[in-house]
């Protein structure tokens, strides 16, 4: 509380205030019905109308007869017929499609010239038998014949049709070696020497914890969405925020009371939908025996709902404050849709073959959460990472929490008309003469968000063609890079010198600054590259291959030419839009840091390389660092060009530096204890100078005072 500036008479306030809009919400009987009583009704409606329209479904399916066509009819050995016309093969196959069992199936000749697609197209026909032989050597042959089951796999129909030959086929092949031995004189058991089963001694709903996790953290995020609504864009159309901000109460205590309102109907919403989702299974788990069981250990649900109680806090203080930034309930909704489809893409990702709640990944946000609920409903988990995950979950709903009381501090936000126009991304209006043109926030996000999918649905596609790579890549820089901001900022009209920072440093020791940095970096990057390879796991071979592949056909070039494709493009054309248009865009609303982390990710992303991701973030964030205190983009492109021509040295000569004892001899580049004593001993010196001879404008980059 202290943080937000809040005192001990301010907790009346944040209750009375809390209590109020819990009861205005209680009072609305729409909202009341479908935040909650809803759920306690849905999934046993939604369980029952799915298990009657199965039935059903497999009901018509065993009254219709599903239509076979075999060619060369007349030939079909009568075994093969038999196990076709009754279920004795589809029992003897137990991996096969319990409801393929029941079917009645029609063997028919095919009519002269037919056309098997189409005929599978219009269901005239469910699958076709071909390559039957009409009887098998006892001997066996050189090659045996091959039976071929044509079916269509987009509908349910064939499928299950094809499952059902299939069973059918295996039980024939079994009956014939089974003759084969007998006239052998040997035993069956003679193929089968031992016999393997699996036994799953995991507890039951290990399988469904996937799914359940992805549906809490579902839950979380659009919970929140109606009463944060109602609380923030809601009152501002009704007229009732006025009356309540003129109260002399603190207004970051207004926030608060109406962020505990909004998680409390969260939280409640959650617990109901978990409840009436637990009883369902719990009702039904005849009808899904095994791993679709739910019943987890009751000692498990404590610390779900410990991991649950700050994730929905997350999610509650993030709604109402994009609530807050909304001027009208349908502004609103166009600002929360996204915060579902950020906060799915974690969840869905937990969900993933693999995924283990390491002690990054556990503060990784929302992915730690979703990770360990999965662990706890399969009861894989340890009390480290339930710390971990809470513990960072609360730090991370406690900033939310910060940005949204700081939203009622700021009157443009409490007081925007609801007729406000739209981010302008195609001019800069309403500038008077003389002012600084330079881009904003929007126009910053919207151009780095371009040139990201031009990169992907462009140019990463033609550097993938063989003979293609050089020509690529001197494209992707050049046209997909810097050309861009270039082309944007000149249709905005902007000031190019202050857009892009092409200013000379406050000091010449910012070039020294740039030097060492780039040393230092080289350093650091090879032992981030090992870190991050330990949690995300080390490149494949075949990207290796792939890798050697391009560097093969490069090498052609010769060293000059790397240098320039690798080193000096790169470090120019990457520079003018990050730390150029990008981060002076991201800047317009005052501060650094925030600007300079989120050009940093921007930076990392774009390269789409994971096996890099962390190293190319720490190297942006000191670009960033040096464009911020120096105000100029020259030393940026320096370091910048320092640091790719020194990795490419290092690669293109390991051996050596191995030999030397800078790099270790065994495994991955790794540096010696030199060559990290000489990173460490650069980077201070480069930041030592940085601090000294950098000096932060007094105001934010779009003041007239940072454009000489």
């Amino acid at each position: 509380m202290t943080s937000l500036g809040l005192g001990a008479d301010d907790l009346g306030v944040i209750r009375a205030v809390a209590r109020k809009e819990l009861v205005e919400i209680v009072r609305d009987r729409r909202s009341l019905f479908v935040l909650l009583l809803l759920p306690v009704a849905l999934y046993p409606l939604l369980l029952i109308g799915s298990t009657l329209v199965a039935t059903a479904q497999q009901r018509k399916l065993r009254a219709r007869e599903h239509v076979v066509w075999v060619e060369d009819r007349a030939q079909l050995p009568s075994a093969l017929e038999r196990l076709l016309t009754s279920e004795e093969a589809a029992e003897r196959r137990e991996d096969r499609t319990p409801e393929s069992r029941a079917l009645a199936l029609r063997i028919e000749a095919p009519p002269l010239g037919a056309d098997y697609g189409r005929a599978l197209a219009e269901q005239r026909v469910d699958a076709v038998l071909r390559g039957v032989p009409a009887s098998v050597p006892p001997g066996g042959a050189d090659e045996p014949p091959t039976v071929e089951v044509l079916y269509n796999g987009g509908l349910d129909a064939s499928v299950l049709v094809r499952d059902r030959l299939l069973a059918a086929l295996d039980a024939w092949r079994e009956e014939l070696v089974r003759v084969r031995l007998d006239r052998a004189g040997l035993s069956p058991r003679i193929l089968e020497p031992i016999r393997a089963r699996s036994v799953d001694r995991g507890p039951p709903g290990a399988v469904l914890a996937r799914v359940l996790a992805l549906l809490l953290v579902v839950l979380a995020t659009s919970g929140a969405f109606y009463p944060a609504l109602d609380l923030g864009a809601g009152e501002k159309e009704r007229g009732t925020l006025e009356t309540l901000l003129l109260t002399p109460v603190s207004r970051v205590a207004i926030a608060v009371g109406k962020f505990v309102a909004v998680c409390a109907v969260t939280l409640a919403c959650a617990l109901l939908h978990v409840l009436s989702l637990g009883l369902t299974f719990a009702s039904f788990s005849a009808l899904a025996p095994g791993q679709l069981a739910l019943s987890p250990d009751p000692r498990v649900l404590p610390a779900m709902l410990l991991v649950l109680v700050p994730l929905v806090a997350l999610f509650s203080a993030l709604a109402l404050a994009l609530a807050t930034l909304a001027a009208s309930y349908k502004e609103g909704q166009a600002y929360l849709s996204p915060v579902l489809v950020v906060g799915m893409a974690p969840a869905m990702a937990a969900a993933m073959p693999g995924m283990e709640p390491t002690p990054v990944l556990c503060l990784v946000p929302v992915l730690g959460p979703s990770l360990l609920l999965k662990a706890l409903l399969s009861e894989t988990y340890w009390a480290g990472q339930v710390a971990l995950v809470v513990g960072s979950s609360f730090v991370y709903a406690g900033l939310a929490v910060r940005w949204a009381a700081s939203l009622y501090r700021r009157e443009e936000v409490l007081w925007r008309p609801a007729a406000a126009r739209a981010p302008d991304l195609l001019g800069l209006r309403g500038l008077p003469a003389g002012a600084d043109r330079l881009p904003s926030l929007p126009q910053a996000v919207a151009l780095a968000v371009l040139c990201l999918l031009l990169l992907w649905f462009v140019w990463v596609p033609l550097q993938a063609r063989e003979g293609w790579a050089a020509l690529a890549l001197a494209g992707t820089l050049l046209l997909g890079v810097a050309l861009p901001p270039l082309a944007y900022a000149r249709l905005l009209r902007c000031d190019l010198r202050g857009t892009f920072s092409l200013r000379r440093p406050r000091t010449p020791w910012l070039w020294l600054a740039a030097l060492l940095l780039a040393l230092g970096c080289v350093g650091l990057v090879l032992d981030l590259q090992h870190l991050q390879a330990s949690w995300v796991g080390p490149v494949s071979a075949e990207e290796l291959k792939a890798m050697e592949r391009r560097l093969s056909e490069l090498r052609s070039l010769g060293p000059g030419g790397l240098l320039v494709l690798f080193a000096l493009l790169p470090a120019l054309c990457e520079e003018l839009l990050f730390r150029g248009f990008v981060l002076t865009g991201l800047r317009r609303e005052g501060g650094a840091v925030a600007p300079v982390l989120l050009t940093a990710l921007l930076f990392a992303l774009f390269h789409l390389d994971p096996a890099r991701l962390l190293p190319t973030f720490v190297v942006g964030v000191v670009l960033g660092a040096v464009v911020v205190r120096g105000e100029s983009l020259y030393p940026a492109v320096l370091l910048h060009a320092c640091y790719n021509a020194l990795v490419l040295g290092l690669e293109s000569f390991a051996e050596p530096l191995r030999q030397v004892g800078l790099l270790s001899a065994e495994g991955p580049a790794r540096p010696s204890a030199w060559l990290r004593l000489l990173a460490a001993v650069c980077l201070v010196l480069g930041a030592t100078l940085l601090a000294a001879g950098g000096r932060r404008s007094p105001s934010s980059p779009d003041s007239a005072d940072g454009v000489e």
